[in-house]
């Protein structure tokens, strides 16, 4: 997980089993906008049963351990903004 900001966050699923690395794009492309990050007002991790939540100063995102689907909460309203339905399967 990449944080840009308090609401912006990129996920990166690596199934080559090397442990942490920097995103890569193949074919090579530039996947960033120009000072894309904003700095994160506040930063949390927790857990709680079967939950892990990482929370920002304006969101939740709260990943069930048991399956890695995950959903991001709108911490000033409480609505799921997202809510992740299955996992893609990428070869």
């Amino acid at each position: 997980m990449d944080l840009y900001g308090d609401h912006s966050f990129r996920l990166l699923q690596d199934n080559s089993g090397e442990g942490m690395r920097a995103p890569e794009a193949k074919p090579q492309a530039k996947i960033l906008a120009a000072d894309a990050r904003k700095g994160v007002s506040e930063l949390s991790i927790s857990e709680k049963g079967n939950e892990l939540t990482v929370s920002t100063g304006r969101i939740n995102i709260v990943f069930d351990k048991s399956t890695s689907l995950f959903k991001v909460i709108n911490r000033q309203t409480n609505t799921v903004a997202l809510q992740a339905t299955e996992l893609p399967v990428f070869e």
